[in-house]
C-alpha cells in the first residue's frame, strides 16, 4: 500500500509540473515580441542592449532582425546601442545614445527603427505591427519614411499613393498579390538615383517598405523591403539575409538565446518534455523500489 501511495504522489507531482510548464509556455507565446531595424547611416556594426541585457549582436546597416519575445512591462524601457564588441560600463559610456522610453506590453509585435546618421540618431517605434494575415487572395502593406535628410516624399504602388515626411508611416493597406515597382517622387520630381528593386507581394502575406539612405551623400536613397508574416519565405529574403550591405568579414548577427535570457516557447516545450520524461522515469523507479 505504501508503494502505491508513493507512486500516486510522484505521478501527481509530474502532472502538476506539466500544468505549470504548459502555463509558462502559453504565457511566452502570448507576450510582446520585438525586432530592431538598423538604417542609421555611417554607423559601424552595433550591439543592442536592453538595460544590461544584450538583445542583438553585430547588427549591420539595413539589417532587419527577427522578432524575439520580451517581458511585458508597462514601465518605459530604453535601449542602448554600442559598437560591436564593446561592453557598457555606465550611462555615459554610450557612443550612440539611448532610445526614448518605450512601453512594450500586451500580445503585440513591435518594431524599433534606428534611423538618422552618426551625428544624430533618431529612434522610431512603430505603434503596432499587426501581423494577422489578411486572408487568401490579398496582401497587406505599409510604408515607413526612414531617410533622415529627405523631405516629404510620395510613394505609389500602381494608383495607391501616400505622402510621408521623415519618421512618418502609413497604416496597413491591402493590395493584390503580385510583383510591383514602387514609384517614389520627391517634391513632384522623380528620383532617378533611387534603388527600386521589384516588390513581390505574396498571397496572404504582410510586408513593410522602408525608405532608407540619404538624398545627399552615401549611401544613397534605397527602398528596403521586409517580409513580416506569411505562409512561406519571401523569394528574395531569408531570415538570415540582411537585404542590404553585409560586412565583408566577421560573423553574421547573433540572436537570443545567446545570452540565455530569452528562450523561445518551442525550446521551452522541448526542455519541459525532457524534464517530464526524466521525472516520470524517476517516479516509476521509486515505485518499483
Amino acid at each position: 500500500m505504501k508503494r502505491y501511495t508513493k507512486g500516486i504522489f510522484h505521478l501527481s507531482f509530474v502532472l502538476l509540473f506539466a500544468l505549470s510548464m504548459g502555463a509558462g509556455i502559453i504565457q511566452a507565446d502570448s507576450g510582446p515580441r520585438l525586432r530592431i531595424i538598423h538604417v542609421a547611416t555611417g554607423l559601424p556594426n552595433v550591439d543592442i542592449y536592453w538595460g544590461d541585457t544584450i538583445l542583438f549582436q553585430n547588427v549591420f546597416y539595413k539589417y532587419i532582425t527577427n522578432y524575439i519575445p520580451i517581458a511585458s512591462d508597462s514601465n518605459p524601457r530604453t535601449f542602448r546601442i554600442l559598437p560591436f564588441g564593446e561592453k557598457p560600463i555606465n550611462a555615459q559610456d554610450i557612443p550612440f545614445g539611448e532610445t526614448p522610453g518605450f512601453v512594450f506590453e500586451g500580445d503585440q509585435d513591435f518594431t524599433v527603427v534606428a534611423a538618422g546618421n552618426l551625428l544624430s540618431i533618431t529612434y522610431l517605434r512603430l505603434v503596432d505591427d499587426n501581423n494577422n494575415l489578411p486572408g487568401v487572395g490579398t496582401s497587406k502593406v505599409r510604408i515607413v519614411h526612414a531617410a533622415f535628410d529627405t523631405p516629404a516624399t510620395e510613394f505609389c504602388l500602381t494608383d495607391v499613393c501616400h505622402t510621408l515626411a521623415y519618421r512618418e508611416y502609413t497604416d496597413y493597406f491591402l493590395m493584390d498579390p503580385g510583383t510591383y515597382t514602387p514609384s517614389v517622387r520627391l517634391n513632384g520630381t522623380d528620383l532617378p538615383y533611387l534603388e527600386v528593386p521589384p516588390l513581390h507581394l505574396q498571397d496572404n502575406s504582410i510586408h513593410t517598405i522602408f525608405l532608407t539612405g540619404q538624398s545627399y551623400g552615401q549611401p544613397g536613397l534605397q527602398l528596403l523591403y521586409s517580409y513580416d508574416a506569411g505562409d512561406g519565405l519571401y523569394p528574395d529574403q531569408t531570415p538570415t539575409d540582411p537585404g542590404g550591405d553585409a560586412p565583408s568579414t566577421g560573423p553574421a548577427p547573433v540572436y537570443p538565446p545567446a545570452t540565455g535570457v530569452f528562450l523561445p516557447a518551442k525550446l521551452m516545450g522541448l526542455i519541459a518534455g525532457v524534464i517530464l520524461v526524466v521525472a516520470g522515469a524517476a517516479g516509476f523507479w521509486v515505485i518499483r523500489k
